[in-house]
């Protein structure tokens, strides 16, 4: 069976997902080879095949990632049917969205203390827990070591929330093998959530 290449050297969050996820809607069954060349695109094309039904093996040489996706009747079958009646994601669920490591346009102590005092709140109030949490931009920083809310996050994955990390941001701030909860996501997948979840931005 012919494997297709898709090249996605080079190029910027979502890209190389959505590059991925139109040859596998295009071409369906046909086996295929996409080539990225970070570690953060790499687990979002990982990510995608998996939650299309695909599986993947993958090969790294000289700093490229080679992500050999298998073919799969049924998989292809799937995104087929998906790519003609759209998935009807459920709406509903809360989603905070975390653009700052401080609270509001304070000073920078006063700020610190009132994210650490929020999400320690958040963690402690089950019933109006959101099903994720989104990081973006300096939000990412929250991730970090040196967090002083990273216990309070990481109770909030452990009772069930979703927290998502915006991979350019990690990479910007050079996180992206130095963050320690959530798992790395991309602007595809985040701009479906906020346009299908009720969105509380701080």
């Amino acid at each position: 069976m012919e494997r297709r290449l898709v090249d996605n050297r080079g190029l910027q969050c979502p890209q190389p997902v959505l590059n991925t996820k139109k040859a596998l809607e295009a071409r369906g069954a046909e086996e295929l080879t996409s080539l990225v060349d970070n570690q953060i695109a790499k687990e979002n094309i990982l990510r995608l095949v998996a939650s299309l039904g695909f599986t993947a093996d993958t090969e790294e040489d000289d700093g490229l990632f080679y992500i050999h996706i298998k073919s799969d009747t049924a998989a292809a079958s799937r995104v087929f049917v998906e790519q003609k009646a759209p998935h009807k994601v459920s709406t509903g669920g809360n989603l905070l969205l975390l653009t700052s490591d401080d609270f509001g346009q304070q000073d920078s102590n006063l700020g610190e203390v009132l994210m650490r005092t929020f999400l320690y709140t958040v963690s402690h109030t089950p019933k109006q827990q959101p099903e994720y949490i989104v990081l973006i931009g300096r939000g990412v920083l929250l991730t970090a070591t040196s967090s002083l809310v990273l216990h309070h996050l990481q109770q909030l994955v452990a009772q069930g929330c979703q927290v998502l990390i915006c991979g350019i941001c990690l990479e910007y701030y050079a996180l992206h093998t130095n963050y320690h909860v959530g798992r790395v996501s991309n602007m595809l997948e985040i701009w479906e959530l906020l346009a299908t979840c009720n969105v509380i931005r701080i």
